[in-house]
């Protein structure tokens, strides 16, 4: 749902609200669908109201495809996703997956009422840089070799969040 009678809804009004933190014009007619997608460092990022909770929001970021290897994914990277996402519920929360056009993806849920245009530009970032690292340790781990988990932890991708 996209407008309340009282006006856009919390999503559209956060999604005008990062619009204007950023210095975009916004021209979000409140009556239509909206969803914010845009290529960020050769990642494409998406912020779409979640499915099954309309309080929460859904941010999707784009690490890469996988093409004819999502089939084939490794044991060590499908060990090395797991691995990253136990960390990931206990540290911040960014999840690993592989969805159904074979791209890797991280996504995160936040609550839109607990939500400021100015966490959500952070969060972006934040899924961005994560993003960024996991290319990085992807592609690094050849189909051949082990990605190196000890790389995974300290480029950041399942680090603290700050």
């Amino acid at each position: 749902m996209n407008q309340t009678a009282a006006g856009p809804s919390p999503f559209v009004s956060l999604l005008i609200g990062l619009a204007t933190e950023v210095g975009l014009e916004s021209r979000a007619d409140p009556t239509q669908p909206l969803v914010l997608e845009f290529e960020a460092s050769s990642h494409t990022c998406r912020v779409i109201p979640h499915s099954g909770d309309s309080d929460r929001l859904v941010i999707e970021v784009m690490v890469r495809y996988l093409g004819e290897s999502a089939e084939d994914l490794t044991r060590d990277r499908a060990l090395l996703m797991h691995r990253l996402n136990a960390q990931a519920r206990l540290n911040h929360g960014w999840v690993a997956t592989v969805d159904e056009s074979d791209h890797l993806v991280i996504w995160q849920t936040l609550e839109i009422a607990r939500t400021r245009a100015a966490d959500l530009q952070a969060w972006l970032v934040e899924g961005i840089e994560r993003a960024q690292a996991l290319d990085a340790i992807w592609a690094g781990g050849g189909s051949d070799s082990q990605p190196d988990r000890g790389d995974a932890l300290r480029v950041g991708f399942a680090g603290l969040r700050a």
